[in-house]
């Protein structure tokens, strides 16, 4: 199965983080190494990755870099690449992904020997509307 090293950008986000985990772990047919980059975050999100995510791996921005932008783009930068993965996927803390997200991408990049995928959103409320 195709690995992905999912790149995780947090701040603050403690009301949606498990959430988000939760659908990543729960990718279908590929598998998932998640990396977290916290920009200062001053709510309970890192106590609350800590004591549920033991695995996986945080880092924090002290000074915070100040947008996720700038977070993302320093995961990258500090991301090494002679580690063990296949794909690289960018998420943010207040997505929920559909199981088959990873597999899809994984199988339009390869059918089409493509360097980029990008994918659609459907929107809803706070009543999962």
């Amino acid at each position: 199965m195709p690995k992905i090293k999912i790149l995780l950008a947090t701040y603050n986000g403690e009301k949606y983080i498990q959430e988000q985990i939760n659908s990543i772990l729960k990718q279908d047919a590929v598998v998932v190494d998640i990396s977290i980059s916290d920009d200062g975050s001053k709510d309970n999100t890192l106590q609350l990755l800590r004591k549920n995510y033991p695995e996986i791996k945080i880092t924090q921005n002290s000074p915070g870099t100040g947008s996720a932008a700038k977070n993302f783009l320093k995961m990258i930068s500090d991301l090494d690449f002679n580690e063990d993965f296949d794909f690289v996927s960018f998420a943010d803390q207040d997505d929920i992904w559909l199981p088959e997200k990873m597999s899809v991408a994984v199988n339009l990049l390869q059918q089409n020997n493509a360097n980029l995928y990008c994918s659609n959103l459907t929107k809803w409320d706070t009543s999962n509307n």
